[in-house]
């Protein structure tokens, strides 16, 4: 039940930008829910670890001063992640 569980509430993906990319650059890789992160263009692509939410990464910029320009949270459905995983 629990593996089941797991896949179904999906994972956390965040979108973020901000005018100073090396800043916010340099915060994210400091917080320590952000599993991986890629940049892609003037963004910063961000999976957010099981046990943490986009919303305290948000909150956690704020408190580091970084003026955040952009920030979307997506949830990545098992549908997709299926869809992802047997391509």
């Amino acid at each position: 039940q629990g593996q089941i569980d797991d896949l179904v509430k999906g994972e956390e993906i965040v979108e973020v930008s901000a005018k100073d990319l090396e800043a916010l650059t340099q915060a994210v890789s400091k917080f320590n829910g952000a599993e991986k992160i890629n940049q892609e263009g003037d963004k910063l692509i961000i999976k957010i670890a099981d046990e943490k939410k986009g919303s305290e990464l948000n909150q956690y910029l704020i408190q580091n001063n970084i003026a955040v320009s952009h920030f979307t949270s997506k949830i990545k459905s098992l549908e997709k992640f299926y869809l992802e995983k047997t391509e």
